[in-house]
């Protein structure tokens, strides 16, 4: 199934894809290793997720690597024209930090 719109994060060690499936409402997600530069090393997290799971997916990932700067949006991609409008605002995972000089960090996911 055709991705809609693709949401790039990234971490010290890896970048996350999660693609978004407008005609099924759902995401999946990929892992990509930035740590072989010889190689490349993707993992598909396998399922279909649902935008709640998704959120809670990149809150785990942004808490356990909070002490390396967590985990941060690169961009988002709309790879076609939506067939049913939608509102444009965007949703945000709150994170919560441990550390209070930390700002609450928000994942935008845009559908």
């Amino acid at each position: 199934m055709p991705y809609q719109k693709l949401s790039i994060y990234q971490t010290k060690a890896r970048l996350y894809i999660v693609g978004y499936c407008k005609m099924r409402s759902t995401f999946s997600f990929l892992k990509l290793s930035k740590q072989e530069p010889t190689q490349l090393d993707v993992a598909e997290v396998a399922g279909n997720y649902s935008l709640q799971e998704i959120r809670a997916m990149l809150s785990q990932i942004n808490a356990a690597n909070a002490h390396l700067g967590g985990l941060q949006l690169v961009t988002h991609v709309s790879l076609a024209p939506s067939l049913h409008p939608t509102s444009s605002a965007d949703t945000h995972v709150p994170v919560a930090t441990s550390h209070s000089a930390q700002p609450t960090v928000h994942f935008p996911m845009t559908l």
